[in-house]
């Protein structure tokens, strides 16, 4: 039974037979072939399309044996009791093995072979160029799409297995000498590339980034918190996508196809580069320090609050992550985030707070932001500045920046706003219409919504 499984993308190939008009099978070809309609009179035309792979000689003759079969009565019966893989084995006499180095081998013309390396050319020039390829003596040739056929036997090498997927598109071809090789799992194999260009100068870098995630991974974990155990796996993590995001966006070294084909083979996180390339997110490390289920109190990790909002002291990294600081301005001068043992400054506070100097660029000047009351009405006065209808609202725009002139002035002489301050009702109504300010009532309450 099966619970759950990934889904997996598969590349869907076609695949087209030509013969002389006397050259077809006498038994024909299988069904998944169907004959195309052509002028001309000497040839016929047979196309299908696969998924898995597709093979001539030892093994399709023995698939073939085992379809025939399966129209007889013994064949059924195998198959309904459950014998199928007897009946394999009975027609594993037409891989020629009692025939030994006499077994008839494939006829490939001067044992060569023509492949086209890449999809570019053969959609602009479907009939060539090709490129010649030579085998030894042959008696199977399987096109494989997948890592593995024939019941899950691995015939591909550890070296390319790595690297194969029935998406990236790319076929593998293998070659049998005889049925003593197949059945030892030692094939002569060969790999025809249909990838977009750039992939030998990025593979390198790939295979680096998967024997660090590799060591990462299989570190020993003593004298290390829980969480610490996975910083170096969240590092090498960044670094990887980072380094597929900068070929792509930042040095346009590699192209649209290619690009998608490492985010679909998991050499780089879409969901973080898709963040990447929001403001304010530029060199986010993690998706953990945005996710705020992780946190007790539903905010971020305390590596996305700036250096220079933080309290004096020791920048504490993140516990999830292991990253210090990843916010714009400081990860911007180091290239990326500050990880716990990134080199940097010794008071990354104070650091963060003289603009983030290094020896290339000086410190950045922080805009300072007024405190106190006069400094909110005047961000209310710009608000209603920019907000809709402006001419309208002047009046009340005027108003607020004639009261945040007074509050300045009146503190910078150090006295207050004088304010009514009546006994009764009746003076206020004496005296008419009074100032904007608060009362101050002889309880201490400034609200100026009681009444003695």
């Amino acid at each position: 039974w099966m619970l759950a499984a990934d889904v997996v993308p598969m590349d869907q190939w076609q695949v087209t037979l030509t013969f002389e008009r006397e050259q077809v099978p006498v038994n024909g070809l299988p069904p998944a072939f169907k004959e195309v309609q052509v002028t001309s009179s000497s040839k016929r035309i047979f196309e299908g399309y696969f998924q898995n792979y597709f093979s001539v000689g030892m093994d399709a003759a023995v698939t073939y044996g085992v379809e025939q079969s399966r129209k007889t009565l013994c064949g059924r019966l195998c198959f309904l009791l459950g014998l199928g893989k007897a009946c394999y084995g009975i027609q594993a006499y037409r891989t020629g093995a009692c025939l030994c180095c006499c077994a008839p081998r494939l006829s490939l013309r001067r044992n060569e072979l023509q492949v086209r390396e890449s999809r570019a050319s053969a959609a602009a020039c479907p009939g060539g160029p090709l490129e010649t390829r030579e085998v030894a003596p042959l008696r199977q040739l399987t096109v494989l799409n997948i890592n593995s056929y024939a019941a899950g036997r691995v015939v591909l090498p550890p070296s390319e297995l790595a690297r194969t997927s029935p998406s990236d598109g790319k076929l593998e071809l293998v070659g049998m000498k005889s049925a003593c090789q197949f059945g030892c799992d030692e094939p002569t194999g060969f790999t025809v590339e249909d990838l977009a260009s750039g992939w030998d100068d990025v593979a390198p870098q790939l295979e680096e980034f998967a024997n660090q995630m590799r060591e990462a991974v299989n570190e020993p974990h003593e004298g290390k918190r829980r969480n610490e155990s996975t910083w170096k796996i969240t590092k090498i993590h960044w670094e990887r996508s980072r380094y597929v995001y900068e070929l792509f966006y930042k040095k346009k070294a590699i192209s649209r196809e290619l690009y998608d084909h490492l985010l679909m083979e998991k050499h780089g996180d879409a969901s973080l580069i898709a963040k990447w390339k929001k403001p304010g997110f530029e060199y986010l490390c993690s998706l953990m320090a945005i996710d705020k289920r992780n946190s007790h109190f539903s905010t971020t990790a305390i590596c996305r609050v700036p250096l220079h909002l933080r309290k004096s002291g020791a920048a504490q990294p993140s516990v999830t992550t292991g990253c210090i600081s990843c916010s714009s301005q400081e990860s911007g001068r180091l290239g990326g985030p500050i990880w716990w043992d990134s080199p940097r400054p010794a008071d990354l506070v104070g650091w963060a707070k003289a603009g983030c100097p290094t020896a290339e660029k000086p410190g950045k000047k922080r805009k300072v932001e007024e405190e106190g009351e006069d400094a909110e009405l005047e961000a209310r006065a710009k608000a209603l500045k920019r907000g809709v209808n402006p001419d309208e609202r002047s009046a009340e725009v005027d108003a607020l920046m004639a009261t945040a002139a007074a509050l300045r002035g009146s503190g910078a002489k150090g006295g207050q706003l004088k304010v009514h301050g009546g006994d009764d009702d009746d003076d206020v109504e004496e005296q008419g219409p009074q100032p904007t300010g608060a009362i101050d009532d002889d309880d201490g309450d400034i609200t100026g919504d009681e009444k003695d």
